[in-house]
């Protein structure tokens, strides 16, 4: 997982609570300290010596702003909507087809933080099938499902 060039399509299987990981990693190299992880899968001496290697690339000695990220990981995680395995996943190659109108009602999320990471989660999502559906169309010689996005509200979400 963490093989990835971050520069180029960065870590897109990344959970949430192994973000935080990375981050405590990040905060406990500044103190000085030890960090146990919560995820299994950086448990290992080689995960460890991995991702401290990384961490040690990282040009960066303020504490308090690790901590202040950390608080926001850990306030999304309370909420329990990202990496969540009772959530059915989208399926937005279902979602691009022919015909199919979609509509994405966010009107009872309380937080336009919230809103704008669902819909920007969203929309990258759609573009990258999107990409896929064309690639595939062009090689076999068919047309392409074009697609149409509204975005209501959509000065709340570029505005960010």
């Amino acid at each position: 997982m963490l093989e990835l060039n971050e520069f180029e399509v960065g870590y897109p299987r990344l959970s949430l609570s192994q973000m935080i990981d990375i981050a405590s990693f990040i905060l406990n190299s500044l103190a000085h300290s030890e960090y146990v992880p919560y995820n299994a899968e950086f448990r290992s001496d080689e995960a460890k010596r991995f991702i401290q290697q990384r961490v040690g690339a990282v040009q960066t000695n303020n504490e308090i702003s690790w901590k202040a990220l950390l608080g926001k990981l850990r306030r999304l995680r309370r909420m329990d909507i990202f990496d969540n395995p009772r959530a059915d996943p989208l399926h937005i190659d279902q979602m691009i087809a022919p015909g199919r109108t979609i509509i994405v009602d966010m009107s009872d999320a309380d937080s336009t933080v919230i809103d704008n990471l669902v819909i920007s989660n969203i929309l990258r999502n759609i573009q990258q099938a999107q990409e896929k559906a064309y690639e595939r169309a062009t090689q076999e010689n068919q047309p392409t499902t074009p697609v149409m996005i509204f975005l209501e509200e959509a000065h709340e979400f570029l505005s960010r």
